[in-house]
């Protein structure tokens, strides 16, 4: 084999990209390769049957390599792959930088757009010899114990491959010698010390799927060759999942010692220098395409989080851990702008009793702004406005008082409430639940208004605008962590939950409103949205509507509607994502007629495409919905 690819040492020394794709399914994914960097040689190991069905590929870079695999050693393909992944320096000799992508990989449209850019942005920056992603906490990694875990722990991993297997049982070929492994590599280190709050087998955890090597000096052919070389024994000698393997591959090969580097990555030696560097978890592609990470127009970002509401609404936990925290982890100069209403206010479509978040439970005044700004300080982002104050009595606000004096010109007898800024008297019902329900929109959007000076203010002192702006609903529980990157990375001026799986689903012309990411170009028509309102072309939404939903206007447009149509009306690009990288829901801890308490999803939201998968904790959490409150 090594003989039939020295012809391409001269054209393709610099860098070679290669992947193995044995059996039928895997023809299509060679097939998506037209898009590949066509400045590298990217080499495709197929099976010869499988040549004709795959055809001629576009790029002249793509090399179909045929393989005759009744000499290969193992009845099952997957761990005749392994051979090949593992064997860089035996079929490559003469390349002086090689990376293995799984095939599976092809179609994601996650691979680098430089291949060589990613070479230098992570083997040639930390002079390592090897370099892979680490493994990230995530429901195809961790399982069902991914919302328990702060870090990816090597004894979920193995539960996670071996639970998999009830519902996909060709994920390995021997679970029992999987299920035995893990038992004996865990028995072995049983004794290791932790460092910070981590074991040697959760800080080596990573993802075999796409692997950098540098082959242009001796130490570093050395070193790889030996730790590929213990890793197929492993692979030989255990089961075929290499990744609960490699742990102890990296500790035969003598590369124990790590240390974190302060954009998150680590680094393993081997006799005091770099031998594995290990890209950070929100590296991973399952959350941004693989060379976002080190594009420098995604560091440092300035982001500005908007959050108002009630104090009895406000998911404060989860909020710190899963949406500031991993905002400052990612690089991000992340500044808090948070407006909290404590008193008693009606509550729209939702009669039972809210209890506010276990860490804020009992907390008042002064003691309450303490424990907000010391746990925001703790996430490394900065609090910079902290309101704290009784609900807003609208009737002193003058847009306000001047709009309810010209509806009840038009429809005396009526309650302004009920038909602005949402319209709804279809029945006193509505027409009761809708005046509620637009008392609190003024309230929030009024607050958000009166947080959005503050954060012009801040932009003025510190000389430079931010970069996003995000708002979220006070009731967002973040299951896991938002990651940034990988949604900025794509195309539009606003990203949001697309919401498409709801029941009941959302209108044509609705767009979920629960939260959303802006560019600062277009963040001020949602930080005065509360002014927005009164500017609003209230007959020109409804012009849309069906008249079946209108019913001879005693419904207008929706609060959803509403956030559509102005976004149109200002030449916005809305992006809808699934609910799996905006994942949060809406929230509440309440009070039952019986005096227990339970939790609950509020206007429960969910995708049909990237759906949010939950682990253990709320996998059997009710929407509030069926449990009748």
């Amino acid at each position: 084999m090594a003989a039939r690819l020295e012809q391409y040492r001269d054209s393709c020394q610099d860098l070679v990209v290669y992947g193995v794709g044995f059996g039928s399914k895997y023809t299509e994914f060679t097939r998506a390769t037209a898009d590949m960097d066509e400045s590298v040689c990217s080499f495709h190991f197929v099976l010869p049957e499988d040549v004709d069905a795959i055809g001629t590929l576009r790029a002249k870079n793509q090399i179909i390599v045929p393989v005759n695999v009744t000499n290969m050693p193992y009845q099952h393909m997957r761990r005749n792959v392994k051979i090949f992944k593992m064997s860089p320096l035996d079929l490559f000799p003469w390349a002086d930088r090689v990376i293995w992508r799984d095939t599976k990989l092809l179609p994601k449209k996650i691979l680098p757009s430089s291949y060589m850019s990613y070479f230098n942005d992570t083997i040639q920056s930390f002079n390592a010899c090897v370099s892979f992603v680490s493994l990230p906490v995530h429901d195809s990694s961790m399982g069902q114990q991914v919302e328990d875990l702060a870090f990816a722990e090597y004894l979920a991993h193995c539960d996670a491959v071996v639970a998999s297997a009830v519902h996909r049982p060709t994920v390995s070929d021997g679970i029992e010698t999987v299920i035995r492994q893990c038992q004996l590599t865990l028995q072995h280190y049983r004794h290791e010390i932790r460092i910070n709050g981590t074991k040697f087998l959760d800080r080596s955890l990573i993802d075999g799927a796409f692997i950098v090597f540098d082959q242009r000096s001796s130490r570093c052919r050395k070193y790889s060759g030996d730790l590929m070389c213990s890793w197929l024994d492993e692979v030989h000698c255990f089961s075929d999942r290499d990744q609960v393997s490699f742990g102890r591959a990296l500790d035969v090969s003598g590369a124990r010692q790590s240390e974190k580097l302060p954009n998150g990555d680590q680094v393993f030696f081997q006799d005091n220098l770099p031998a594995v560097h290990l890209a950070r978890s929100d590296c991973h592609w399952y959350f941004q395409k693989l060379d976002t990470c080190y594009d420098t127009r995604y560091e440092k970002l300035k982001v500005a989080v908007v959050i108002a509401g009630k104090y009895e609404r406000f998911v404060f936990n989860s909020t710190m851990h899963h949406l500031l925290a991993p905002l400052v982890r990612q690089s991000h100069a992340v500044d808090f702008f948070l407006s909290l209403t404590v008193g008693t206010t009606p509550t729209h479509r939702f009669p039972g009793t809210f209890l506010p978040d276990v860490l804020l439970e009992n907390k008042t005044g002064k003691v309450l702004e303490q424990v907000i700004a010391e746990q925001v300080h703790r996430t490394g982002a900065f609090l910079r406005t902290l309101r704290v104050s009784k609900p807003l009595d609208l009737a002193t606000q003058p847009l306000i008082r001047e709009k309810w004096q010209q509806l009840e010109q038009k429809y005396p007898g009526q309650d302004p409430l009920a038909l602005f800024p949402v319209l709804d008297v279809r029945n006193d019902d509505a027409r009761k639940r809708n005046a509620v329900g637009n008392q609190n929109l003024l309230r929030l959007y009024r607050a958000i208004e009166d947080l959005w000076e503050s954060l012009i203010e801040q932009e003025r002192v510190s000389g430079s605008q931010y970069d996003y702006v995000m708002f979220w609903r006070d009731d967002a529980l973040w299951i896991r962590d938002l990651y940034l990157n990988g949604i900025i990375a794509r195309y539009g001026d606003v990203f949001l939950p697309s919401c498409d799986k709801r029941d009941p689903p959302l209108h044509p012309l609705e767009v979920n409103d629960h939260g959303l990411i802006t560019r600062r170009a277009v963040a001020e028509v949602f930080g005065r949205y509360f002014s927005g309102f009164f500017q609003f072309d209230v007959d020109a939404c409804v012009a849309n509507l069906a008249n079946d939903f209108t019913e001879e206007l005693k419904g207008g447009c929706s609060a959803e509607m509403m956030l559509k149509w102005t976004a149109d009306t200002h030449n916005i690009t809305i992006t809808k994502l699934g609910q799996r990288h905006m994942p949060f829901q809406r929230f509440a801890r309440v009070q039952m007629m019986n005096g227990s308490i339970t939790e609950c999803f509020y206007e429960y939201c969910q995708s049909r495409y990237d759906g949010l998968i939950f682990g253990s904790k709320h996998a059997n959490t009710k929407t509030c919905l069926a449990l009748g409150v």
